[in-house]
């Protein structure tokens, strides 16, 4: 679920999961259970209002889909995201950088992120996991954001689709291709899998 709240000087984003359950009708303001949509919506609400403070709530986040991960990140990094993994196998790194159209009107411009002058927090928890936890961890690498809570659940690999074995089971795999620090290099790989820890934490 999504839910998008103004008060004040304050904007605050919660959501359970990375999701994009696609509307042909392309209609942004229904958000529910959207993030790309949430953030949408989002992003034209603060820029209509005097917001100084932006909270993300990530604090029941458990996942989902990378490419939204990638769309909000971008938002909350000055239009573009930043990937960055390492094959498990040998060791090797790619990163890629690419530009959002977050509000989709066909340019890239400022108007697609967020001010660098509005505050941005995140609240996470043990429960943020996979892109619950790559997200805050971009967002203190990348951005001055102030992580709230406690350490982050971790999780860094892309998982496989459901896997049906012949016996009659079936099984989920991490994939070989796993998150790093935007720092690492070749023989100095650090994993986002082990979390990020938080800048503040909640009593």
């Amino acid at each position: 679920s999504c839910t998008f709240l103004l008060r004040d000087e304050d904007a605050v984003i919660t959501f359970d999961e990375f999701t994009n359950y696609w509307d042909y009708d392309f209609n942004y303001n229904n958000y529910c259970d959207n993030s790309l949509y949430l953030f949408q919506y989002a992003n034209e609400q603060i820029r209509a209002h005097d917001i100084k403070n932006v909270v993300i709530d990530l604090s029941c986040n458990g996942g989902g889909l990378v490419y939204v991960e990638q769309y909000i990140e971008s938002w909350a990094c000055g239009g573009t995201y930043v990937s960055c993994e390492c094959d498990m196998f040998d060791g090797s790194i790619t990163t890629v950088i690419k530009h959002t159209d977050v509000n989709h009107d066909g340019m890239l411009t400022s108007e697609d992120y967020l001010s660098s002058d509005i505050n941005l927090y995140c609240i996470i928890s043990p429960i943020s996991f996979s892109c619950g936890n790559l997200l805050p961890y971009r967002l203190k690498e990348r951005t001055n954001c102030k992580l709230i809570g406690d350490r982050t659940g971790g999780g860094a690999c892309a998982v496989e689709n459901y896997r049906y074995l012949p016996v009659g089971g079936c099984c989920r795999l991490s994939s070989f291709a796993g998150s790093v620090s935007l720092d690492s290099t070749v023989g100095n790989l650090k994993t986002v899998e082990d979390g990020v820890e938080a800048d503040f934490y909640k009593i």
